[in-house]
């Protein structure tokens, strides 16, 4: 009995394999600006609705945050200016980034936020805001299945 595979796909012509579907690469740029819950990693319950990192206004007010302490430090990296550093882009992230939490002991509350993520201590609170954010607006991508080549 002839193997069915081979009779769909002569020598000649190369198998079917799937790739993916360019269009599925975009991202939803209304879910970025405006925010999502985003499930926490290994936290069951807890989720932080958050703006994507490509937010504008975010990455308008980091350039400046950056320039300016370019400018203060002459590039220059002391103990003074590596503190002044994390704790202005914990202040950019509660401002511009992080809108919410829940599945916590306590209610969201902005300035409660701010001061959280300027602080060293609260490292793994930062840590998660940077990873939800960068998963806000991401589609899955999606594959078809082709003979073609490249």
């Amino acid at each position: 009995m002839v193997d069915d595979e081979k009779m769909k796909h002569d020598s000649n012509s190369p198998a079917p394999r799937k790739v993916a579907r360019m269009t599925s690469l975009t991202v939803d740029v209304e879910a970025e600006d405006g925010g999502s819950w985003e499930k926490i990693p290994d936290m069951e319950g807890a989720e932080l609705r958050v703006r994507s990192l490509e937010y504008p206004p975010y990455r308008l007010a980091e350039a400046a945050h950056n320039r300016a302490h370019s400018r203060k430090y002459r590039n220059e990296q002391t103990a003074e200016s590596v503190e002044e550093d994390y704790r202005k882009r914990g202040e950019l992230l509660a401002r511009y980034i992080l809108l919410g939490w829940r599945g916590f002991d306590e209610e969201y509350d902005a300035d409660v936020a701010r001061a959280r993520l300027a602080a060293r201590e609260w490292r793994p609170l930062r840590e998660w805001v940077y990873v939800c954010a960068m998963r806000v607006g991401q589609r899955a991508v999606e594959f078809v299945e082709t003979t073609e080549k490249n």
